[in-house]
């Protein structure tokens, strides 16, 4: 009970932090483009805590899941029948408000960003290539490599660490490969098998990958850290990789090549977060660079409800010369939420059930 708590109180702290940083962007880029900021809320429901400053209301509520800026004069409806002013939202040309919308966005982005500058930056410990243990029913058992053999090379490639080991095999689509082991100061190859393994959801367009069947010695690892010039280029490219992962998901989703029942929701984010707390800074760092990302690459979705939406019909109005009808944005907005309530209820159960959280209950309440 009491690591679920903690669980629970990282996440929150967590999603706290990444919200404000996503409301914030909004924040200050209306106030840059001169748009009063009525409320900054961060979260829903009844208040916690709340105070003036200024022409803002700030606010801290209930519920962590969310928050909002509510600018002034939103929409033509929202100026209860005066003349707009010239710091309502509706004001201010189409692209100060296309700028307003993605700063939210944005702002997650460089989050995640700087977070993992950061990691690789200060260092991250990762397993030395060192066999530690091999798993029963994949061939390296039987191939004649054994505990303790550090991997050199597969396939001609360096091995450096488990992490090039990973990227080598995920790579290969060979079934067999060579194994290069340093062992009491020789050097042996093998020939091992591999086994084919599905993958629980598909990265980067692959749905299974090649498994030698070993594991790494946890006791023996090595720090990785570059310069800060080289750890902000890596962290590009590791960005870079998300969006393709991520991207690949979704086309296999609308595509029907996969099924819902591959996505997480806030209650993974929840139970990851205690753990990840007990690991040290590098990797809670980590941990937020990749919810900071997909919470900014989700609401840049065109999905009305989400910055992504707004910033459609910003673009529509663009094309047009002219905003987009109010009842088209209504209804399309309307839309949106029933489907991001539809969402929302599908990767909650796909949690509970990818959890087994029924069963943790019903254990700790004394079922059978």
């Amino acid at each position: 009970m009491l690591e679920t708590m903690g669980s629970v109180f990282s996440a929150i702290i967590l999603l706290g932090v990444l919200i404000l940083v996503h409301e914030f962007g909004h924040f200050a880029v209306a106030r840059l483009c001169g748009v009063r900021v009525e409320k900054f809320s961060i979260g829903f429901g009844p208040e916690i805590w709340g105070g003036i400053r200024g022409d803002t209301r700030y606010v801290v509520s209930w519920i962590p899941l969310g928050g909002f800026v509510k600018l002034a004069g939103e929409s033509q409806e929202g100026l209860e029948g005066r003349e707009p002013r010239v710091d309502d939202y509706i004001s201010k040309n189409v692209w100060q408000r296309i700028s307003i919308v993605v700063a939210g966005p944005f702002m997650n982005i460089f989050t995640a960003l700087i977070a993992l500058t950061v990691v690789f930056s200060v260092g991250r410990l990762v397993p030395k290539s060192i066999i530690g243990e091999f798993v029963e029913g994949y061939p390296a058992i039987h191939s004649g490599l054994q505990v303790g053999d550090t991997i050199t090379s597969i396939n001609s490639q360096s091995i450096a660490h488990w992490g090039d080991l990973l990227r080598v095999m995920f790579e290969n689509e060979k079934s067999t490969v060579d194994v290069e082991v340093q062992r009491e100061g020789e050097v042996l190859t093998y020939n091992v098998s591999t086994n084919v393994d599905q993958l629980d959801q598909s990265v980067q367009g692959k749905t299974s990958i090649r498994r030698l069947g070993i594991k790494p010695d946890m006791k023996n690892t090595i720090k990785l850290s570059y310069p800060v010039s080289e750890a902000f280029v890596e962290s590009v490219k590791t960005l870079g990789d998300w969006t393709v992962q991520i991207s690949s998901t979704l086309w296999q989703l609308v595509s029907f090549q996969s099924s819902v029942k591959e996505l997480r929701g806030p209650v993974y984010v929840f139970s990851e977060s205690g753990k990840v707390a007990k690991q040290g800074l590098s990797a809670i760092l980590d941990w937020a660079a990749i919810i900071s990302f997909s919470l900014g690459f989700f609401n840049i979705l065109p999905i009305p409800a989400l910055d992504g939406g707004h910033l459609i019909f910003l673009l529509m109005e663009v094309v047009r010369g002219r905003p987009m009808p109010p009842i088209f944005q209504e209804r399309a907005t309307f839309f949106g939420i029933v489907c991001l309530l539809l969402l929302m209820g599908v990767v909650t159960v796909n949690d509970i059930m990818h959890l087994d959280l029924v069963s943790k209950l019903s254990s700790l309440f004394g079922g059978g």
